[in-house]
């Protein structure tokens, strides 16, 4: 029975991820009419909405601990995936089984066909259907944008707007303001709002949008008397002073590194004073407290700034545009992190790489170039080119893994980013290289 699961799980898998190729197909037509044929499950559901450039993941992930922490039974949709398709559906942190992969395909596929429905349209209909039946509350990663996003079928208590940057400029448009009226789709009648960008110019496009649906209330992270002071950072985390509106919080442990994360950790506890509202379960700090602590085990978040080895010194990282790279390079540029990086680098062809580069080469001693293994990479000689040409050393490699294990050889501070898919492979080949010893 097992042998048949897996031919089936496969089988699956395959067809999802050939589904890729139909690319991405703006509307929510295609989703609303699967929805419909499985009884429009995302009606019943309590959604925590997480739209953004950057930092959205990390939100979620921070939101879905502390609401397990606080007793909860969370679900969470997030993407891509790192290591494997379940990871995109969890519930209290676990991942879907291979099982209910087939059980929630098969519920799909016949409407699916049928509306030419793409990957995340169904990988979205799969997640709402399982989760509407098993959860109390449940936070959803938009993919892309917000106002087009399959996830954008749900009628949120909380959207939260995380960051505005370049990034898909091919279907978000061309400027911020244009990508912060694609994220502001989110904004529902009867939603609490919480935006996390700064830039006060972006927003007249938030409150127009809250104005125009019915908004209940919009507040911005900078207006809520967000402040923080890092006492003390590691290789582990930081301990933080935090005021975010009316929780304080002393010695607050984060295991992430940089001002960013700090900024995404206000953006969640924003949100959750919305979605607790005047009752706060008993204990709230010390449930925060204890969901930031176990971030990793309750989500199953990787590779944001994330401190694999230390001799010699890794550290894996899914930054992916510029705004990502520029983050990163902040915190590696400063203690406790050491200077001068040997950057193992891949990424999609669609991205801006050059201004990726140049973020990267202000920490770079030496770039390794690989091609992760998607159909939408960027020819790494291309890179070479790129990086040469700013005037940094580069060398190319057959893939992500024989990339990390020169520089690694090297016995240098060693930095891994550019795509999920670098992390998969990266993540891959360190599971490798532990079995062998």
């Amino acid at each position: 029975m097992s042998h048949t699961l897996c031919a089936t799980m496969e089988e699956i898998l395959t067809k999802l991820y050939s589904l890729q190729r139909r690319g991405i197909q703006p509307g929510l037509e295609r989703t609303l009419a699967m929805l419909e044929h499985l009884g429009n499950p995302h009606h019943s559901l309590n959604v925590l909405h997480v739209a953004g450039t950057n930092g959205k993941g990390t939100v979620a992930c921070v939101l879905a601990s502390i609401l397990q922490e606080a007793g909860e039974t969370v679900g969470l949709y997030t993407s891509p995936h790192i290591r494997s398709f379940n990871e995109r559906i969890r519930i209290n942190g676990v991942p879907i089984t291979d099982s209910d992969i087939v059980e929630l395909f098969r519920k799909v596929e016949p409407i699916a066909e049928g509306v030419g429905a793409t990957f995340f349209e169904i990988t979205t209909v799969m997640a709402l259907y399982k989760l509407h039946k098993t959860t109390t509350t449940n936070i959803l990663e938009c993919g892309l944008g917000g106002r087009f996003d399959a996830t954008n079928v749900v009628a949120p208590r909380v959207a939260i707007i995380t960051s505005i940057d370049y990034d898909h400029q091919e279907w978000l448009g061309p400027t911020l303001e244009a990508i912060a009226g694609e994220k502001a789709g989110i904004i529902k009648a009867g939603a609490d709002v919480i935006v996390g960008e700064p830039r006060a110019e972006l927003r007249p496009i938030f409150e127009a949008r809250a104005a125009e649906v019915g908004a209940r209330s919009i507040a911005y992270l900078d207006e809520l008397g967000w402040q923080y002071s890092i006492l003390d950072h590691s290789l582990e985390g930081m301990h933080l002073e935090l005021v975010v509106g009316n929780w304080k919080f002393e010695n607050f442990y984060v295991p992430f590194h940089g001002e960013h994360q700090i900024r995404n950790i206000g953006i969640a506890l924003a949100a959750l004073s919305c979605y607790w509202a005047d009752s706060p379960p008993p204990r709230a700090e010390e449930i925060i407290r204890c969901g930031v602590a176990n971030v990793q085990r309750n989500s199953g978040i990787r590779a944001r700034i994330e401190v694999v080895r230390r001799d010699p010194l890794l550290v894996l990282d899914v930054a992916h545009n510029p705004a990502g790279c520029r983050a990163l390079v902040e915190v590696l540029s400063q203690p406790p992190f050491p200077s001068g990086w040997n950057v193992v680098f891949g990424v999609m062809r669609d991205k801006d790489h050059a201004a990726m580069l140049d973020e990267l080469g202000k920490i770079a001693a030496r770039f390794y170039l690989a091609a992760p293994r998607t159909e939408r990479s960027c020819d790494p000689q291309t890179l070479a080119v790129a990086t040469r040409n700013r005037g940094y050393a580069a060398n190319v490699f057959s893939s992500i893994a024989e990339a990390l294990r020169a520089a690694l050889a090297s016995g240098m501070p060693t930095v891994c980013l550019g795509s999920f898919f670098v992390i998969e492979e990266a993540l891959e080949f360190l599971d490798e290289i532990e079995t062998r010893a």
